[in-house]
């Protein structure tokens, strides 16, 4: 009862978050220093802006990517504890132009990436 929307994220992160955005007729922005990565995935892009641009955009990652109002983060982290599943939030939803995804590094700047995800079409 407190998402209020979710896809799984088989496409890429930054092309599911613009699919969500685009149904929800909003846009939003990614701050990707806030995007959880495992050791693994942190030992094998160290510094490199492409291979960080590569986890971003690359597919069948199969987490649950969801939006939620601000006001549920109290309810969201008790929940997170209660079942041990960690939750993050990655970014906001804006108003803008349906399906817009702005990705910003961790100093806030807007990061250019060649590619969104897989693209089926």
């Amino acid at each position: 009862g407190l998402a209020t929307g979710c896809l799984d994220v088989s496409d890429g992160l930054v092309a599911d978050l613009g699919h969500l955005c685009e149904e929800s007729g909003c846009a939003a922005v990614l701050e990707s220093g806030h995007v959880p990565l495992s050791d693994a995935a942190r030992s094998v892009i160290g510094d490199d802006p492409v291979r960080f641009a590569m986890a971003l955009t690359g597919g069948d990652d199969y987490e649950l990517l969801f939006t939620a109002a601000d006001d549920s983060a109290p309810a969201l982290a008790a929940l997170s504890a209660e079942t041990g599943v960690p939750v993050t939030a990655i970014g906001r939803l804006l108003d803008g132009p349906a399906g817009e995804v702005t990705v910003a590094d961790a100093q806030g700047r807007v990061m250019d990436l060649p590619i969104r995800g897989w693209d089926h079409f």
